[in-house]
């Protein structure tokens, strides 16, 4: 009598974008279909799905049940690959593959980090040569906008300030 050894991975939750899939349905079975042959190349064979369900904690002292879905596969016992071999090394690659598309595929949830304004350029010292024009850009530009207001050069004579 043959015996088997089994192995059990969570089923995809999203669907794996690829060129030409449009409907959410195909980009799941693509990514379904990633997750088979990835164990397929190292001697997995796919047995059934399975829905199972777990319970787990809800708050601080209630518990839900939950329902998983689940892919079963298996082989033989005694038909592993052995280490250097061409099969086990497709293997290795077809698991680094997977892990990178893995790594890639999860972003941490939660708040974006918090960012300020965006500091205004500093206007050149009034010592340099190329910044009386501008000074007096940036007073016409003031005078332009507020009607009547009096503007004097601050202690930094970098910017114009209200009297």
């Amino acid at each position: 009598m043959q015996s088997y050894e089994y192995k059990v991975i969570p089923a995809p939750a999203r669907g794996e974008k690829d060129r030409g899939l449009k409907t959410g349905a195909e980009k799941f079975a693509h990514a379904l279909g990633l997750a088979m042959n990835a164990l397929a190349r190292e001697g997995w064979e796919y047995w059934r799905a399975e829905t199972l369900p777990a319970e787990e904690r809800s708050g601080l002292t209630s518990k839900t049940t939950v329902y998983h879905n689940l892919l079963v596969f298996r082989r033989p016992v005694g038909e592993r690959l052995s280490p250097g071999t061409a099969e086990a090394m497709v293997a290795v690659d077809a698991m680094e593959a997977a892990a990178k598309r893995l790594i890639s595929a999860i972003a941490p949830e939660g708040r974006a980090p918090r960012l300020g304004p965006a500091a205004a350029p500093k206007a050149p010292a009034a010592t340099d040569p190329a910044a009386a024009p501008l000074k007096a850009e940036m007073i016409r530009a003031e005078l332009s906008r507020g009607e009547g207001a009096r503007l004097t050069a601050g202690p930094d004579a970098a910017e114009p300030q209200e009297a």
